[in-house]
């Protein structure tokens, strides 16, 4: 970098402040401004490998991001945004180089990747909600919804979605802090559907019952009874935590409402008739 060039760090400083007043289309500018001053300097490029991020315009966040790399840039943070642009352009081997600087021992592929990374919360947000589902991650920027979330999500059990890598919150699970993810687009849609089954008189172990059909033939399953995960958008000092993982039923003998996910009604007519001959409980099936 040629450090004798004018306003550089100013006009630096005055981006980064308007980014984080919300004056992005400002900040834009300044940065763009900045790589023509100074092209080899990798600030500018760096910020706007983030803002093109969260924009979801990842040909640009890649673009920049690479740009920023090449010119210098080597914190964890810029490595993972751009492994995630990579991760949506389906650029699997560089992203998996990138992933592999920040202190992942991903193998080599030359497809779409499944490493089984586990179960983990991802917040979806929509409106002003935001909801927290459980998903199984197949790689560090992406996993596959294994909840029902509401349908005011458009998101639905079997979705593939892009991940971030920053923590957003914490998931209380017998005492155990777990990570919460945010999604940042969706990539692939499942072919389930959504429908709302309600239990009439039953117990706790009758609706395990139904888990365990459902389970036994890849369909979704979430009880909706008690739970809600549906919750506003808040600005907090401190990042959240949440407490509501428990499905345990306290109370016998009510009516339940259960979400199964499946790509036909016909999938769930049939588990409920096997549910229905074991447990001699009622039920309705309705479509959302």
């Amino acid at each position: 970098m040629n450090t004798a060039q004018p306003n550089i760090k100013p006009l630096l400083n005055k981006a980064v402040a308007l980014d984080r007043k919300g004056d992005v289309y400002t900040a834009v500018k300044i940065y763009k401004k900045l790589i023509k001053i100074a092209p080899d300097f990798y600030p500018p490029y760096q910020y706007l490998s983030s803002i093109y991020k969260y924009h979801n315009d990842w040909k640009a966040a890649f673009h920049y991001g690479q740009r920023a790399i090449e010119n210098g840039a080597d914190k964890a943070d810029m490595w993972r945004n751009f492994a995630i642009a990579a991760t949506a352009l389906k650029k699997w081997e560089i992203a998996r180089s990138a992933w592999n600087k920040v202190g992942f021992q991903l193998k080599e592929v030359k497809k779409a990747p499944d490493f089984e990374m586990g179960i983990i919360p991802v917040r979806l947000r929509y409106g002003n909600f935001h909801e927290i589902v459980w998903a199984k991650q197949i790689d560090p920027a992406r996993a596959i919804i294994e909840s029902i979330p509401d349908p005011l999500s458009d998101r639905n059990y079997g979705d593939l979605v892009l991940i971030d890598f920053k923590v957003t919150g914490y998931r209380i699970i017998k005492g155990k802090k777990i990570p919460v993810y945010d999604e940042l687009e969706l990539i692939k849609r499942s072919y389930h559907r959504t429908f709302l089954v309600f239990l009439y008189d039953s117990q706790k172990n009758e609706a395990n019952l139904l888990d365990k059909l459902c389970w036994n033939k890849d369909l979704g399953f979430d009880n909706w009874s008690h739970l809600t995960e549906l919750q506003l958008n808040k600005k907090l000092a401190c990042l959240p935590e949440y407490y509501n993982e428990d499905l345990e039923m306290d109370i016998e003998g009510e009516d339940m409402r259960i979400a199964v996910a499946a790509e036909h009604i016909s999938e769930v007519e049939d588990v409920m008739q096997a549910w229905a001959a074991i447990s001699l409980k009622e039920y309705e099936i309705l479509g959302l």
